[in-house]
């Protein structure tokens, strides 16, 4: 009856050890933080990409600030070069252009202006008692590219026997560049000396 009334001591110990496996099991699943693991991963992506994305934004800032530095010293090294023409005492006296803009516009292309050149505003301011007319074409010019239209009143400048810079205004815009050049040459008047 002993046999009967008490279960078999193999069995007890195998429900026993399943049990116990199953405690074990839970016990090991709540011991391993898998959210902070999956938050952690998920913080660390994100935290690379805002590295990358900062380091692409500085890189383009500072290709921009370089070249706008490039730009800016070629207008300075222009200026430069204009002011030491402005300070020359001589006048040179030339005789009058028949195909002053017609040059002038060809110039433009010569430079590389993405734009074409308009057609300038002109005062003339005859001097009688010289016998001299100073003739100041003025052109607006709107163009992406601020070194072509430099270049521009270089070829300008050095291609037109007398023609020099008499003022040069330079704005930037959203887009592309806004220059104001006032050129100045001095022409024989008719019956002049």
């Amino acid at each position: 009856m002993s046999q009967a009334a008490s279960p078999n001591p193999q069995a007890q110990l195998e429900d026993l050890r399943s049990s116990l496996a199953a405690q074990a099991s839970r016990a090991e699943q709540r011991n391993r933080p898998r959210a902070l693991i999956i938050t952690a991963c998920i913080v660390l992506v994100v935290g690379a990409w805002f590295a990358w994305d900062g380091y692409s934004r500085s890189t383009d800032a500072a290709e921009n600030a370089s070249t706008q530095q490039r730009y800016s010293e070629n207008v300075l090294k222009a200026a430069g070069r204009w002011q030491a023409l402005q300070s020359q005492d001589t006048v040179h006296v030339v005789g009058p252009m028949s195909s002053l803009y017609s040059r002038i516009e060809s110039l433009g292309e010569n430079a590389g202006l993405k734009t074409r050149v308009p057609i300038p505003s002109t005062q003339t301011k005859p001097e009688r008692s010289l016998g001299w007319n100073q003739v100041k074409p003025t052109y607006n010019i709107k163009d992406p590219e601020l070194s072509a239209v430099l270049k521009w009143v270089d070829l300008v400048v050095a291609d037109i026997p007398g023609m020099e810079v008499h003022t040069i205004t330079i704005r930037p815009e959203a887009t592309e560049w806004n220059v104001s050049v006032v050129f100045s040459r001095w022409e024989k008047a008719e019956g002049g000396t």
